[in-house]
C-alpha cells in the first residue's frame, strides 16, 4: 500500500504541474533571472523544432517599438498578415505537418514599455485560443513578471541556468579555462548563471589568475573583474589598441548605464565610443570591440544593450550610489508606483549602498511606512551579493526581523545558507549557530527544522542541496578541496541540517558530515564541542554517529575526536541510548589507537522507573472531545506503529517480570517527554497533519513523531543501566 500511495501521490503532482497544463492548454510562461539562457533554451527549442519540421515562429522582445505590441507582431515575423492572419497560417502549417506549431515571444520585459504587455498578452490569448493547432510561449525575467506580464494565469516554470548543478558547472567552466577548482561551495547565485560564469572564467583567465578566487567576493567585484579584463583584451595592438590604463571600456560602460531604459540607441552608442576612441576604422573601434567582448550585444536593428543585463544594473547603480543617501531616496521617490522598473538598479544598490555609504537601501524611505517589496527582496538578494565587510549591524537587524516574518523568513534562511561558509562574514555559520541555539527547541522546529523539509525534492533548487553536494559530491570520486576556516563553518551549518524531519536532508547532512571531517579532523573537532551542546538531541546524535563514523573509517583519527566528547560527558553522560553508544565506540577506538583517554563503560548511572503523569491524567489529555494529545498517544501505545513496530520489539531485548508494567512505563515516561520536549497541539497539531498528509511514502516524519523517538532512546538508555538485555 505505501508503494501504491507514492505512485498516486507522484501522479497527483504529475497532473497537478505546469507542464501538464501547459500540454492542455497550449501556453507557457517561461522565467529565470538575467543571463540563466532562457533565449538560448527558447533558441534551441525553435531550432531543432524547425529541423524536425515543426512549424515555430520565434521573435525578441528587444525588437518591439512603442507602436502597438500585436500590430508589430506579424511585421516582426516576417508575415503579410495581421496577428489573426499569423495564427491561420501556423495553424494550417501545424495541419499539413501533423504537428503543433509554436509563437515564441521572448523576453517581453526587454521591450519599450513593457508594462503594455499585460493587457496585450490578454488579447492576444483570446485569439490563440481559437487556433487549437497553435501553441504560445512567453518569456519574461522573474522580477518583471508580476509588472509586466500582470496576474496572467499561465503555466508557468522558472529556468535556473545551472542552479541545480552549480559545483559540477563551476567545475567543468573551471577545468575548461584551466584555473584550479575552489575550495569553498559556490553559494553565489550568479555562478548558477552561465552568462556570469563564462564571463568571470574569462576575466580570471585575462588577469592571469590560476584559482577561482571570486567565490566569495562582492558582485560589485566580479562585475570590475570582467570590465578589467575586457579592456586590457582591448587594449591589445591586434584589437583596439589604446593605453590599457585609461580604462576606456569602464569608461564606456559608465557613460552607457546613465542612459535610462536598458537600450541605447545604436547611433548613440557610436558618437560616445567614437568621443572616447576617435578616428577609428570600424574594425578596430571600441564599440566594435565592446560588441566582440560581449560587453555589448545587439538589440534589435538600431539599438544596443548590455549582454550581462546585471553589468548595466551594476554601472548605473554605482553612479546613483556616488550621490548622497538622500538624493538616492529622492531618486526614489521620483519614481513613484514604477519602482518595479528599477528592479536591476535597486538589487544592485542594496550591495553598494552599504559599501559606499555603511546605509542600508531600505532604510532610505518613508520610516512611517512599510519598506515596499521590491526593497526587502533586493535587500535579501543582496546578502550573498555583497562583500562581507559591508554587513554591518544594521544589516543583522534586519535579519532578524525578517526571520520573524512568515512571508520572508524561508528566502532568509536561504541566504543565510549562501553566507555560511564565507570566513569572516558577520552571518556565517558561526551566526547562524549562535542565532539557532538560543532558540528553546520547539520555537526553532518551527522555524528552521521546518525550513528544511523538501530542501531535496527534485523540483527544490535549495542552497541545501549545493552544501550537501558540494560536501559529499556522489559519483565524483573524491570530496570538495576544503581549507580549514571553511570546513568549520560547513560543518556546523551542517549539523544545523540534521534538526529536520526530512530523512533525506537529515541522512545527506550526516554523510557530509562524515565526508569533511574525515579530511579535516580538526576542524570538525572544533564545531563538535560546539553542536554537542544544543538543546536538540536529534542534532547532537547525528553529529556523534558522525564522529563515530569517522573513527570507523579513520582509526588514526579516533583520538582528535575524543578529546572534546570526553570533555563533554565528562561531569555525566546522557541518557540518549544511539548517543552512548555511537561516543563509547569512539572512546574505544580511540583508547586502541593510544589514547589514555575515560573509557566510557557502561553503566551510566541513570535512575528507573522514571516519574511520570499517572496514565487516568494521560488518558483525559487525549480523549474527547478534542483527543489533545491523541496522535503522541496513540502512536505510542500499541495502538499506533511507532509501539507496535518499534517499541514492543525494543523492550523484549530486557529481562523483566513484569514485561507489561514495563512496557507501560515507557509509554508514559515517552508521552510526558515528548510534552516536555515542547510538543504541544496548539503549536505542532495543524503542523503534524500537514506533513502527515503530505508525505504519501515521502521520507518526511511529523514533529511530533522526531520528538517521541528523542524520547524513545533517552528512555531505552535508562532502562539499559537498570535491567539486564535477555542473552541470545
Amino acid at each position: 500500500m505505501r508503494e501504491v500511495n507514492a505512485a498516486l501521490y507522484d501522479a497527483q503532482r504529475l497532473s497537478a504541474s505546469p507542464a501538464t497544463a501547459a500540454a492542455i492548454r497550449g501556453e507557457l510562461l517561461l522565467t529565470g533571472r538575467a543571463g540563466v539562457g532562457k533565449s538560448h533554451l527558447l533558441c534551441d527549442v525553435a531550432m531543432q523544432r524547425i529541423a524536425e519540421g515543426r512549424p515555430t515562429v520565434m521573435v525578441l522582445g528587444q525588437d518591439f517599438d512603442a507602436r502597438n505590441l500585436l500590430t508589430q507582431l506579424p511585421e516582426l515575423a516576417e508575415t503579410p498578415e495581421n496577428v489573426d492572419g499569423l495564427l491561420g497560417l501556423l495553424n494550417a502549417a501545424a495541419e499539413a505537418s501533423g504537428h503543433q506549431a509554436l509563437l515564441i515571444i521572448d523576453a517581453v520585459n526587454e521591450s519599450d514599455q513593457p508594462d503594455r504587455w499585460s493587457s496585450a498578452l490578454r488579447a492576444m490569448r483570446s485569439k490563440a485560443s481559437r487556433y487549437p493547432g497553435v501553441g504560445l510561449i512567453v518569456s519574461c525575467r522573474t522580477e518583471f513578471v508580476e509588472a509586466v506580464v500582470g496576474d496572467h494565469g499561465l503555466p508557468a516554470s522558472e529556468h535556473y541556468g545551472f542552479e541545480e548543478s552549480t559545483e559540477a558547472a563551476v567545475r567543468r567552466f573551471a577545468d575548461e579555462y584551466g584555473l584550479d577548482v575552489p575550495t569553498f561551495p559556490l553559494f553565489n547565485p550568479e555562478f548558477g548563471n552561465p552568462l556570469f560564469l563564462r564571463l568571470t572564467c574569462e576575466a580570471l583567465t585575462t588577469l592571469g589568475a590560476g584559482r577561482f578566487t571570486l567565490g566569495s567576493a562582492g558582485l560589485t567585484t566580479v562585475c570590475e573583474a570582467f570590465i578589467e579584463a575586457a579592456n586590457l583584451r582591448l587594449s591589445m595592438g591586434s584589437r583596439c589598441d589604446f593605453d590599457t590604463r585609461t580604462d576606456l571600456v569602464g569608461a564606456a560602460v559608465r557613460q552607457l548605464a546613465e542612459i535610462e531604459g536598458g537600450r541605447v540607441p545604436r547611433s548613440t552608442a557610436e558618437d560616445l565610443c567614437s568621443a572616447l576612441l576617435p578616428n577609428r576604422l570600424w574594425s578596430t573601434s571600441l564599440l566594435k570591440g565592446m560588441l566582440d567582448e560581449g560587453v555589448l550585444v545587439e538589440a534589435g536593428r538600431d539599438h544596443v544593450s548590455f549582454g550581462y543585463q546585471r553589468l548595466g544594473d551594476v554601472a548605473r547603480a554605482k553612479t546613483i550610489s556616488s550621490k548622497t543617501p538622500a538624493e538616492v531616496t529622492e531618486w526614489m521617490r521620483s519614481l513613484g508606483n514604477r519602482l518595479w522598473i528599477e528592479r536591476g538598479v535597486l538589487g544592485a544598490l542594496s550591495v553598494l549602498m552599504p559599501e559606499v555609504h555603511s546605509v542600508e537601501l531600505v532604510d532610505c524611505t518613508d520610516p512611517t511606512k512599510p519598506a515596499p517589496h521590491e526593497l526587502v527582496d533586493a535587500f535579501l538578494e543582496s546578502i550573498s551579493l555583497r562583500h562581507p565587510t559591508a554587513t554591518g549591524d544594521r544589516a543583522e537587524e534586519l535579519v532578524r526581523a525578517l526571520l520573524t516574518s512568515d512571508r520572508h523568513r524561508d528566502e532568509t534562511w536561504r541566504q543565510l545558507i549562501r553566507v555560511a561558509c564565507v570566513p569572516g562574514h558577520p552571518l556565517n555559520a558561526r551566526w547562524l549557530h549562535a542565532h539557532l541555539s538560543s532558540l528553546e527547541l520547539p520555537l526553532r522546529d518551527r522555524l528552521w527544522s521546518l525550513s528544511l523539509v523538501g530542501a531535496l525534492d527534485p523540483d527544490e533548487h535549495s542552497p541545501i542541496r549545493t552544501l550537501l553536494e558540494w560536501a559529499w559530491p556522489v559519483g565524483q570520486g573524491q570530496g570538495a578541496r576544503i581549507t580549514g576556516g571553511t570546513a568549520e563553518l560547513a560543518l556546523l551549518a551542517l549539523g544545523w541540517c540534521t534538526s529536520t524531519t526530512d530523512r533525506r536532508v537529515r541522512d545527506g547532512a550526516s554523510k557530509a558530515l562524515v565526508s569533511i571531517g574525515e579530511r579535516e579532523a580538526d576542524a570538525f573537532a572544533s564545531a563538535v564541542s560546539l553542536l554537542v551542546t544544543v538543546n536538540d538531541p536529534y542534532v547532537v546524535e547525528r553529529v556523534v554517529a558522525a564522529a563515530c563514523g569517522i573513527a570507523l573509517r579513520r582509526q588514526p583519527l579516533a583520538p582528535q575526536l575524543a578529546v572534546p566528547l570526553a570533555a563533554w560527558v565528562a561531569n555525566g553522560w546522557p541518557n540518549h541510548l544511539l548517543i552512548r553508544d555511537y561516543l563509547r565506540r569512539v572512546l574505544e577506538i580511540a583508547a586502541a589507537s593510544g589514547w589514555d583517554g575515560p573509557a566510557g563503560q557502561p553503566p551510566y548511572g541513570a535512575s528507573w522507573p522514571i516519574q511520570s503523569t499517572p496514565r487516568d491524567e494521560i488518558e483525559r489529555l487525549t480523549a474527547r472531545p478534542k483527543y489533545e494529545y491523541g496522535s503522541i498517544w496513540h502512536s505510542v501505545t500499541g495502538m499506533g506503529d511507532f509501539g507496535r513496530y518499534k517499541l514492543e520489539p525494543a523492550l523484549r531485548n530486557f529481562v523483566t517480570k513484569d514485561q507489561r508494567g514495563l512496557q507501560a512505563s515507557v509509554e508514559e515516561a515517552i508521552f510526558d517527554r515528548v510534552r516536555t520536549l515542547g510538543w504541544t497541539p496548539e503549536a505542532f497539531d495543524e503542523i503534524d497533519q500537514r506533513l502527515l498528509r503530505g508525505r504519501s511514502g515521502a521520507p518526511v516524519e511529523r514533529v511530533g513523531k522526531k520528538y517521541q523517538w528523542i524520547a524513545l532512546y533517552e528512555v531505552l538508555g535508562v532502562v539499559s543501566d537498570n535491567l539486564p538485555l535477555r542473552e541470545r
